[in-house]
């Protein structure tokens, strides 16, 4: 069984706080299904690379805010091949 997994952060311009800063969204997408939630980070809107899913690196906190970030990946990531495995632990039984 295949399975397509995408992992996207995405810059909230509609919801930017009186500081200039928006929240960041992530969505994943599996198996053609999309999930969103917040992820508790706030960056200004002008500091993020939409094509490289990070904040630049001329910004101050960027290294901490993207290494959170691809954190966030690798936990998503990790959790659905853990379920994947679950699932077809109970399919073989």
């Amino acid at each position: 069984m295949s399975m397509k997994l995408s992992v996207l952060f995405i810059c909230n311009r509609s919801k930017i706080n009186k500081k200039g800063f928006c929240p960041m969204k992530c969505r994943i997408t599996y198996n053609k299904k999309r999930r969103e939630f917040t992820t508790g980070v706030f960056i200004n809107p002008n500091h993020w690379g939409s094509k490289k899913q990070m904040l630049l690196k001329k910004v101050e906190n960027s290294k901490i805010v993207n290494s959170k970030l691809s954190l966030t990946i690798q936990l998503i990531v990790k959790a659905i091949y853990l379920l994947r495995e679950l699932i077809n632990d109970q399919k073989n039984s």
